[in-house]
């Protein structure tokens, strides 16, 4: 008998994973973490700003990066994207030229505090639009 199209196909049950694949998992997991954690003592990690960062992050439903990541490329674009800044924008804010130079010039700063500098930035780029936009609907500013 053919089978319906409509009934869904049973899935597979996946192979249950032993106690020794678990801990061979565990053990890796492990390995990386104190890998993440021994490329990164020399950051910074004592900021003035970091409980607003923190606030700021959870008003827009984000969770900051784990302190020990570097604030390389890919991720710092991640992070743009996230809170909607155009990479020249940054470029232009922090004077580089590439993404790789502020990991290059700011060696001891860490990807959450990069993103707390950036949520400020958000804050106040956005206010000062709201401001403005503001004051043109009401004809204060001439266009």
């Amino acid at each position: 008998m053919p089978r319906n199209p409509a009934t869904p196909r049973p899935r597979p049950t996946p192979p249950r994973s032993t106690p020794d694949a678990r801990a061979a998992g565990l053990a890796r997991a492990h390995a990386r973490t104190r890998a993440i954690n021994a490329a990164a003592p020399d950051l910074k990690q004592d900021w003035l700003d970091s409980d607003q960062w923190r606030s700021m992050a959870r008003e827009r439903g984000l969770n900051l990066p784990l302190p020990q990541y570097r604030p390389h490329g890919p991720a710092l674009a991640k992070w743009l994207r996230k809170l909607n800044v155009s990479k020249s924008e940054f470029l232009i804010w922090g004077g580089y030229e590439t993404l790789a130079d502020f990991e290059r010039l700011n060696p001891r700063t860490p990807l959450w505090a990069v993103c707390g500098f950036l949520l400020e930035y958000v804050e106040e780029r956005d206010a000062a639009g709201a401001t403005l936009r503001s004051r043109l609907n009401k004809g204060v500013v001439s266009q």
